[in-house]
């Protein structure tokens, strides 16, 4: 115990010069408090006065900028916290909630129990199968201060225990706690309804983060004349008020005890109940919310089903219009009419005049080519938006193509005749440049085929194949198909920025709605430590993660058989690291913002972010300068050629690209963690990892 060096009485809480500011704002001022082993102590005050935070500094949870606390107890066990929020799981039943907490105080099933009856009686809590979310908010604030009395603790800290309870059922509250206190238990009690309070055997009035005064409510009354508590508070809020003007601003006076370190004894890293009760927890977490999970296991087939379906396939069908003019204007001009080419000392073409007829077929193959009688009509029809180009084919194509091909450029008799050959021969092609793919694409599909159209064109007079041809000749591909898809190149980048994605929402989500509950911080106030909440958390990720994973490789692998050259093995590894930069990454956005709201900004952006740099959306080749060479420094975009690595050229680790994405992912899951802690020990006074 904890002796008041005063009164010499035994103090179980003693703060002394206690200041806390966040800001410029001092929550807590030069703050003086003892608290009697084995009496309640009514800690009154408004609203916003720093009763909460005074708790926090009690248990440790905040530390104070100057001044110690002194406890008369050493472990989280000892003591019992009910927070001012509910902190319990919505999902749970009574029951669970109770067999929750009792695992994590070490409590077997017969002691959660016998406990809980006593405790159902006494504060008359429903049925053990209720749910937390279906009962009143009286009924939700009896549970937690059962669950704060559970393990029978010697020192009990209850913020507002009776906020919306009924008077009789508050009476008989006060009238437990009196009980207990006979049995050698110290309550600290918060609330903002004074009279209430006379219950308590020691009072401390509170005001703008100073204790008015510490005294029995007899002798609080007694002292300032008063009938009521409220009265006395009254009179002496009037008082500090006044002496407030009046004060010159010092700095607050710093107390130093060199043998605290801590304010309540860590304990174990890690145990084995309070693993398991997190855990259990977890799991009946997924089990009552099924939709949530079958989405988070529904999304990846379906986002795998549509990438492999929609996305980095050539398109096909693309409208085109064609205005060859010497054609002519019947109903099948490329069916009537058609002659041979005769040219002196060279064996007929099997290919028949007009040309354009053959141009024409093979541009059907790959688009969807539309004759129009004039130029004017094809260019309304862009300009309409109902085809991506149109082509000009002049009137003389095929006989100036004949002269220029057959007889070659040697036999025009003038420059002039030359020019005008030339000109006979070119295409003029009119497209709509209003999305680059499609008018990349379309470029190659004509280019492609007029060489197409070239070589049947020689092959088919009798010259070698390689005269109507570029000299140039791709041979097989070192690495792919040759005619690749982007859908198999972009494929890494989708998958390892989903694995990243999933691992990150469902991470940051399921921690921010522990803290929104005021759940984490009761389960660290009771003893439970964050290498405890991340190990368990872990153990359900890495379930999702298989039967996330399963899904997608059997879609993009097995149903539609993409292309998978590398070691099996090897890749699942990479997306488990993959995985794991996820979670550690919504672990520190979760203790670095303490908003809903902005932590699924945070979340947004870096996914966007990651499809952005995973050469998804476009390669990091034309990226500007600067962030193409720091790109290897970013989460997952080296993950993404290792990717690529493995499964579309067959390296393996000894290949550097491979083993560069690995090194990132446990660069940054170590750079994630540490900054988680960081954090963490920043927020908090006690040490958790």
């Amino acid at each position: 115990m904890v002796v008041d060096m005063d009164s010499g009485t035994t103090a179980m809480v003693q703060v002394v010069g206690g200041h806390k500011a966040y800001g410029q704002d001092a929550v807590l001022n030069n703050l003086n408090m003892t608290v009697p082993s084995g009496k309640i102590y009514g800690l009154l005050g408004p609203s916003g006065c720093g009763k909460t935070v005074l708790l926090n500094c009690i248990l440790g949870c905040r530390p104070l900028d100057s001044g110690f606390v002194k406890l008369g107890v050493t472990k989280k066990s000892d003591v019992g916290y009910m927070p001012q929020e509910i902190g319990l799981f919505e999902e749970f039943t009574i029951k669970e909630t109770f067999l929750f907490y009792g695992r994590m105080f070490g409590m077997d099933f017969k002691a959660v129990k016998a406990r809980s009856k006593e405790l159902t009686h006494v504060l008359d809590l429903p049925d053990w199968r209720s749910r937390i979310g279906g009962l009143s908010g009286g009924e939700q604030r009896r549970v937690s201060l059962a669950v704060a009395l559970l393990h029978e603790p010697k020192l009990l800290l209850l913020d507002e225990p009776t906020v919306g309870v009924d008077p009789l059922l508050s009476r008989n509250i006060w009238e437990f706690l009196e009980q207990s206190t006979k049995g050698g238990v110290t309550v600290i009690v918060t609330t903002h309804y004074v009279e209430e309070a006379r219950m308590a055997h020691v009072i401390g009035l509170m005001r703008e983060g100073e204790l008015l005064i510490e005294d029995s409510p007899e002798n609080v009354m007694s002292s300032q004349n008063a009938d009521t508590l409220e009265e006395a508070f009254l009179q002496l809020s009037k008082r500090h008020q006044a002496n407030i003007g009046n004060r010159t601003k010092e700095e607050p006076k710093k107390h130093h005890d060199p043998k605290q370190s801590a304010v309540l004894q860590r304990g174990q890293l890690f145990s084995w109940d309070r693993f398991f009760a997190q855990l259990v927890k977890n799991f009946i977490w997924m089990k009552r919310n099924t939709t949530i999970i079958g989405l988070l296991l529904l999304l990846p087939a379906m986002q795998s089903f549509l990438f492999c379906l929609s996305f980095g396939h050539n398109p096909t069908n693309i409208r085109v219009a064609v205005v060859a003019d010497e054609l002519s204007s019947g109903a099948n001009p490329c069916v009537d009419g058609l002659e041979y080419v005769n040219v002196e000392d060279v064996d007929n073409c099997t290919i028949p005049t007009p040309f354009s007829c053959h141009l024409l077929h093979l541009l059907e193959r790959s688009t969807d080519a539309v004759m129009y009688s004039n130029s004017d009509d094809a260019k309304a029809a862009v300009y309409a938006n109902s085809v991506w180009a149109y082509l000009h084919i002049p009137r003389n194509f095929s006989v100036a193509l004949t002269e220029l091909v057959i007889r070659g450029i040697n036999a025009q008799e003038s420059d002039e005749d030359l020019a005008a050959a030339l000109e006979q021969v070119s295409i003029d092609v009119h497209m709509d440049s209003s999305n680059y793919i499609m008018n990349q694409l379309l470029r190659m599909t004509i280019v492609n085929r007029f060489a197409d159209f070239m070589k049947d064109l020689v092959k088919s007079c009798g010259f070698p194949e390689q005269y109507g041809s570029a000299p140039v000749r791709f041979m097989d591909p070192v690495f792919g198909s040759k005619d690749p898809v982007f859908a198999h190149s972009g494929l890494p980048g989708f998958l390892c920025s989903f694995c990243f994605f999933f691992t990150l929402l469902f991470t940051s989500g399921s921690l921010m709605m522990e803290k929104l509950v005021g759940l984490l911080d009761r389960s660290l106030v009771a003893g439970m430590t964050y290498f405890e909440v991340v190990t368990a958390h872990l153990v359900i990720q890495c379930g999702l993660i298989v039967l996330q994973k399963s899904i997608m490789l059997v879609v993009f692998y097995v149903i539609f058989d993409h292309p998978f050259l590398g070691n099996t093995a090897l890749l699942i590894s990479l997306l488990f690291a993959i995985e794991f930069v996820g979670v550690a990454f919504g672990f520190f956005i979760t203790e670095m913002f303490s908003s809903d709201r902005l932590v699924t900004y945070a979340v947004i952006g870096a996914t966007l972010s990651v499809f952005v740099l995973g050469g998804i959306i476009w390669p990091m080749e034309g990226a500007h300068a600067i962030l193409r060479e720091t790109a290897w420094a970013f989460p997952v975009s080296p993950a993404v050629e290792s990717y690529k690595s493995i499964t579309l050229r067959g390296h393996g680790l000894a290949n550097f690209i491979v083993l560069k994405g690995f090194i990132s992912c446990f660069s940054w899951i170590l750079i994630l963690s540490l900054g988680t802690v960081v954090v963490f020990k920043t927020k908090r006074s006690f040490q958790v990892l």
